[in-house]
């Protein structure tokens, strides 16, 4: 898969934070350990997430979060919850995954040395299969 395509894919179907909104976001989601050295990477709008040099190491550490939150996401998608009447990803209470959705799509468009193309264009895939997000 070619990043340029994917990021055409994403300024296409996806509203996408800016560089200052994804910092100040990155905390408030908890996919993203505060104290973690790709964390700390984004907050401070570093120029080595766009450096193909270091794709091994940030890969590695994307690849967790993505991983984390692609098993809540088709965990959540399986669930219903007799008390709302809402089933899965549709439940109010499960918009802290979108908001983490929208975070790793606008992360990668930003800085798309961070992981391979393969790993964005599954969880691209994933997340427009499932209408995670309303855009």
């Amino acid at each position: 898969m070619d990043k340029n395509y994917l990021l055409k894919i994403i300024k296409k179907n996806f509203i996408i934070l800016s560089k200052d909104e994804i910092s100040e976001k990155i905390g408030e989601i908890s996919y993203f350990d505060p104290k973690s050295f790709l964390t700390q990477l984004i907050r401070q709008q570093n120029d080595k997430l766009n450096d193909e040099q270091y794709q091994g190491v940030l890969h590695s550490h994307f690849f967790d979060i993505v991983n984390w939150l692609v098993k809540d996401l088709i965990e959540d998608s399986c669930k219903f919850d007799p008390r709302t009447g809402a089933c899965g990803i549709f439940n109010p209470q499960k918009a802290d995954r979108a908001d983490a959705a929208q975070l790793v799509i606008s992360v990668y468009y930003h800085y798309p040395a961070i992981c391979l193309p393969s790993l964005m264009y599954s969880f691209i895939r994933l997340v427009l299969k499932e209408k995670i997000l309303l855009v």
